[in-house]
Formats: C-alpha cells, sequence, structure tokens
C-alpha cells in the first residue's frame, strides 16, 4: 500500500507541476501576444510618420516648382524688397528625404505602369 500511495502522490505531484507549467506558458503567450500588438502600433506609427515625411516632402516640392516659374519673373513684395523663397524650405527636405521620397515616387510610377499592363492584358 505504501508503494501504491507514493505512486499516487508522484502523479499528482508531476499533474500538478505540468498544469503550473501550463499556466506559465499560456501567460508567456498573452505576453507575448500583447508585445506583438505593441510592435504593431509601432510599426503602424512609424509607416504614419513615413507618410507624414512624403507628403511634406511633396508639398515642399510643389513649392519647389511654384518657385521656379515664379523665378522666371521677379519676385518682389510690395515693398519693392524680394521676397523669401519657398525654396529653401523645399531644398532642406529634399536634401534630408530625397532618396527614400525618390524611391517612392518610383515605385508609384512602377504601380501604374503595371497597373497599365495588366489593363492591356484584360483586353
Amino acid at each position: 500500500m505504501d508503494r501504491m500511495e507514493t505512486v499516487k502522490n508522484v502523479v499528482a505531484n508531476r499533474g500538478r507541476a505540468i498544469a503550473d507549467k501550463a499556466k506559465e506558458l499560456t501567460q508567456i503567450a498573452k505576453l507575448k501576444a500583447q508585445i506583438v500588438s505593441c510592435e504593431e502600433i509601432i510599426r503602424k506609427n512609424y509607416l504614419e510618420i513615413g507618410k507624414k515625411v512624403f507628403e511634406a516632402y511633396d508639398e515642399a516640392r510643389s513649392c519647389e516648382e511654384e518657385n521656379a516659374e515664379l523665378s522666371s519673373h521677379e519676385q518682389t513684395g510690395q515693398d519693392g524688397n524680394p521676397t523669401v523663397s519657398k525654396l529653401t524650405k523645399a531644398s532642406a527636405w529634399e536634401a534630408r528625404y530625397k532618396k527614400q521620397c525618390t524611391a517612392i515616387d518610383n515605385a508609384n510610377k512602377a504601380i501604374e505602369d503595371l497597373r497599365r499592363r495588366i489593363e492591356e492584358l484584360q483586353k
């Protein structure tokens, strides 16, 4: 009978250990899921920051084009003094983000081209 009691205690102890380990693994899985959620929030915000930077670059580029058009005319204010050019702001953006923004521009142009090719194939 002592042997049966010992086996019973060992099985009960192992069962509790397995249950405790299962609870631990469940908690770890929940925490990892929360980490993934946080990382997704970070990723989405990085994407949004990047989008806003590109929009600012695009706006600055528009200002640059406007300045190029205006540069053919004399840029003076009502007081006769030269006006401050928007070109400085555009150049600062271009210097900092040109590589990435150019890559986005090129990718957008490639997407447009690919969509046209798909349309042609579907005809």
